[in-house]
């Protein structure tokens, strides 16, 4: 079985299970100021959300409140580099595309010893 990094590090810092790391392309991440995919990922999977990719969406992860097999994801989540501004083109255009395919965009961060932010943004045609 083949896991992305994110899912590798919480199956094995939770202590349940052995895995052998092939290629952790998540640690560019680390290195770099909060976020981070991956204390995002544990923060959201902590709470019980169901996460997969969310790349086909731009964003990171797409949100689960359920098992995929049963629900439909509300949400595409996007875990931006706080140490990078962020263009306010690319958030809107993100938050539209969320909208088209019936998904809020979260904009997450889940700094070291800090505690999950999560920010929804969504698309109003109505209002444009």
């Amino acid at each position: 079985m083949e896991l992305r990094p994110e899912e590798a590090r919480a199956a094995r810092e939770s202590g349940g299970a052995a895995l052998e790391t092939v290629d952790d392309d998540d640690e560019e991440d680390e290195a770099d100021p909060p976020p981070g995919r991956s204390r995002v990922f544990r923060a959201l999977w902590g709470r019980g959300a169901h996460l997969t990719s969310g790349g086909k969406f731009g964003g990171d992860f797409l949100v689960y409140p359920g098992p995929p097999s049963h629900f439909h994801a509300g949400a595409v989540a996007l875990c931006p580099r706080l140490s990078l501004p962020q263009p306010l083109g690319a958030l809107l255009a993100g938050a539209r595309l969320g909208s088209s395919v019936r998904k809020a965009l979260l904009l997450c961060a889940a700094p070291p010893g800090g505690a999950l932010a999560c920010t929804a943004i969504q698309w109003r045609a109505d209002l444009a």
